[in-house]
């Protein structure tokens, strides 16, 4: 007996999905304006966002690529603390918090993030 393939809902829009990931489109957009219309409102946010990443079409950061994020590595606020006996330790001088190596770009606390600045 031969095993049948699983495809996704979403494979016949990939092309759709990279092209407008290409042109910086948001996950959130990208479900607006092509996902949601296309399958009549049978699909959820969350499903789409599970494809993207499952699927490589985005490099996946901290925050999954819902809102823009910049590199602490580039950051005036952030710098790294050299310990005795450890290796240096990546901190932010802003929040006065330390940032943990497994983050590639900013973590979600970061006061430089679009969504904390009206806060603060």
């Amino acid at each position: 007996m031969e095993r049948r393939k699983r495809t996704s809902m979403y494979d016949p829009y990939r092309e759709d999905i990279v092209a407008a990931l290409e042109a910086g489109k948001t996950i959130r957009q990208i479900y607006d304006e092509i996902i949601c219309p296309a399958l009549n409102g049978g699909c959820e946010y969350s499903g789409l966002v599970y494809y993207v990443n499952k699927n490589g079409l985005r490099y996946v950061t901290e925050n999954d690529g819902y809102e823009p994020v910049h590199i602490c590595a580039e950051c005036e606020h952030c710098g790294k603390i050299q310990r005795e006996r450890f290796d240096p330790m990546s901190f932010c001088k802003k929040a006065e918090r330390e940032i943990l190596p497994v983050v590639k770009t900013s973590p979600r606390w970061c006061p430089l993030r679009s969504r904390i600045q009206g806060v603060r």
